[in-house]
């Protein structure tokens, strides 16, 4: 690793496991050989879409030498595929600021093949993680907006238990409801457990 002055260190508060404060331990305890007058941390808020020119901006008013994050979805969080995160990483290493990426364990400082095969495979784990992160998000609000998940039930339990009461037979009811014989079964069964 070469001589680390002025590390920019990108926290995000991206709704997932790591808080932006155990993001900030893990890069210090990345860099504890470091003075901590050498880390300045930027926080990416995860409603506003970060533009990469405006942190190029910032990163050299700060005369950053190197550009940290604790993961790479940081830096999904302002470029929209793949090239344009390859893209804004090669403005960085021209402009002379080391891009590592702490989880993945990506670093422009390393050989162009060991590079390029760590951010391909960072940017997919990437897009994975926030794919599921955004799901989960999107669960979260919907339970708290009290509005049911997963399929609409088909069967009505009520209306089951009121045709087995009449005399109709499992294939009858199955037939009359729209549901498998299992599933009158199933229904049949759940209230005998309940009464």
């Amino acid at each position: 690793m070469g001589k680390l002055r002025r590390i920019v260190a990108l926290v995000d508060d991206y709704p997932s496991i790591v808080s932006p404060d155990l993001q900030a331990v893990g890069i210090r305890e990345a860099y504890k050989n470091a003075p901590p007058s050498a880390i300045d941390f930027v926080m990416l808020r995860f409603d506003k879409i970060a533009d990469p020119h405006q942190l190029l901006k910032v990163l050299q008013n700060k005369k950053a030498t190197h550009l940290v994050c604790f993961r790479l979805i940081s830096i999904r969080s302002f470029t929209s595929n793949f090239w344009e995160m390859c893209h804004f990483i090669s403005n960085l290493k021209a402009g002379g600021i080391e891009f590592i990426s702490i989880t993945e364990g990506i670093s422009t400082e390393d050989e162009v093949g060991t590079f390029l095969e760590a951010i391909t495979s960072g940017w997919k784990s990437a897009r994975l993680s926030y794919k599921s992160e955004n799901a989960k998000i999107s669960h979260m609000k919907a339970k708290e907006k009290g509005i049911p998940l997963g399929r609409p039930k088909r069967r009505d339990d009520s209306k089951i238990a009121g045709l087995r009461e009449q005399g109709l037979s499992i294939r009858d009811i199955a037939a009359k409801t729209g549901v498998s014989t299992a599933a009158v079964q199933r229904a049949l069964k759940s209230r005998d457990e309940t009464i």
